[in-house]
């Protein structure tokens, strides 16, 4: 969105009502305030950079607004008494549905981080997962997680930390069904 709009023009010459007319732009053509969100935190940042090195006065970004309305987020939780109805229900589809999701609920780490997990993260002793990768669904890579700061030791419950010892028994006793891990 950026480059096509911006090609013949120097980083100089972008004044603020320009890059205001870029984002109205954007909304004119349809984007969703989000998308047109995404585009401006990019050549936000891009412009901070510039002004930084001196390669322009300031940034004309500061203080440009975006079009349209924010769509409300209708993010639902699982009611707590709904637990149990929700991990039976992901038991009928297997041991290891029930296991992925009560290891989440039960610590309360992302997905991709319970996805990641290996034998060797667990300090059942101490009641403890260690974070320190993450799993990505769309890719199918292990990686380091976003920050430094998401390194770390999630404390678990006893309960937990019983279900673990017991899944590791499982793993022992499916190793050669299971393959390596």
């Amino acid at each position: 969105h950026i480059k096509p709009y911006f090609e013949n023009i120097n980083l100089s010459s972008i004044m603020p009502e320009m890059y205001q007319e870029f984002l109205n732009h954007l909304h004119d053509k349809g984007y969703s305030r989000r998308t047109i969100e995404i585009v401006h935190a990019t050549m936000n940042s891009a412009l901070n950079k510039a002004a930084i090195w001196r390669k322009i006065e300031f940034n004309p970004c500061t203080g440009a607004t975006i079009k349209g309305e924010r769509k409300p987020r209708n993010i639902k939780f699982l009611d707590t008494d709904d637990i149990p109805k929700f991990l039976l229900a992901a038991r009928e589809y297997g041991y290891i549905y029930w296991m992925f999701f009560r290891a989440q609920i039960g610590s309360g780490i992302r997905k991709g981080e319970a996805a990641a997990v290996t034998i060797t993260d667990l300090d059942l002793e101490n009641r403890r997962i260690w974070i320190d990768k993450t799993y990505d669904f769309r890719t199918g890579k292990v990686g380091k997680p976003k920050t430094e700061n998401s390194e770390r030791w999630v404390y678990i419950d006893q309960a937990l930390a019983k279900d673990l010892e017991r899944h590791l028994q499982w793993i022992e006793q499916n190793k050669a069904t299971l393959g390596p891990l």
